[in-house]
């Protein structure tokens, strides 16, 4: 018993102690290249690193990219990298940046025309009612969060202001218990782009991300990160020789401390799982039936 306690202790400092200094724990080798061509550089971005900042004092993945490829730097751009789309603080994985004005050009009409595919994994609070389910919530800024956290809000919450349309799916692919608590391993494609909308969408379902401080109400503050990670993207591309830029990331849940499976309901390894989200299932609105 005493063994026990004494290893919950050891691993709730550890978790705190993660928490605040996060690049004293963290592998320099989590920046990885996935991709370089002379149009597109994607990158593996590391959880908790900033996309960029005003601040020479930070460590971004701005000045990863810089570090590593200096004469890719465009001392013209204000953070000196066109990025084609961005994470969240908190999120790890996938992440391109256009190398010339044409390949922006042609990133930014595939983004404008919604033929840019995305998928990210992650752990969540509770069992969905449902495997395979739909959000369709607008999002727009919590008023009295736009000048602190800018944490954002559905249009439904009294609080939102300039809500707009956001679409999420998702399918189920792990049932378990997460630090003995019931959490689900989920996949994810955002057909819309908002601030924080997978953490929203499903903050609001009351499936909340384990490890999310912010939409959890400042509450999960134990788990050594917030598990939403970005594990591929794919859109047509007439300047690539193979005519799509098609990258995936290896998926970093496949072992996770704390974490047990009870049940698999689906597979990143099954041929046909990403096409389960090619089309909308039910639409949830909310899901206090589930088991949390």
């Amino acid at each position: 018993m005493l063994t026990f306690v004494f290893s919950g202790v050891i691993s709730f400092i550890g978790n705190v102690a993660r928490k605040l200094f996060p690049s004293y724990f963290r592998r320099r080798d989590d920046f990885q290249v996935l991709y370089l061509s002379e149009n597109y550089l994607v990158v593996y971005k590391p959880f908790d690193i900033l996309m960029n900042s005003d601040s020479n004092d930070k460590e971004t993945l701005q000045t990863m990219i810089s570090r590593q490829f200096p004469n890719l730097a465009n001392p013209n751009l204000g953070h000196q990298f066109h990025f084609v789309h961005r994470l969240d603080l908190v999120t790890s994985g996938v992440v391109c940046v256009a190398l010339s004005k044409k390949a922006a050009k042609e990133a930014g009409d595939s983004f404008s025309k919604r033929e840019v595919k995305k998928f990210y994994v992650a752990l969540i609070r509770g069992w969905p009612s449902k495997n395979s389910f739909s959000i369709n919530e607008p999002i727009g800024e919590n008023k009295y969060e736009v000048e602190t956290s800018r944490k954002m809000c559905v249009g439904s919450d009294k609080n939102c202001i300039k809500p707009r349309n956001a679409h999420t799916r998702v399918q189920v692919l792990e049932r378990g218990l997460y630090e003995n608590y019931p959490a689900t391993k989920v996949l994810l494609r955002p057909l819309t782009g908002r601030r924080h909308q997978l953490r929203v969408h499903l903050s609001q379902l009351g499936h909340t991300i384990v490890g999310d401080f912010t939409y959890s109400n400042k509450k999960d503050n134990s788990p050594p990160r917030t598990f939403l990670h970005s594990l591929w993207i794919k859109f047509p591309s007439k300047i690539e020789e193979s005519k799509f830029l098609d990258i995936r990331s290896e998926d970093p849940f496949q072992e996770i401390a704390g974490w047990k499976s009870l049940r698999v309901c689906s597979s990143l390894l099954e041929p046909n799982i990403f096409d389960l989200l090619e089309i909308d299932h039910c639409i949830l609105q909310s899901d206090t039936s589930a088991k949390q």
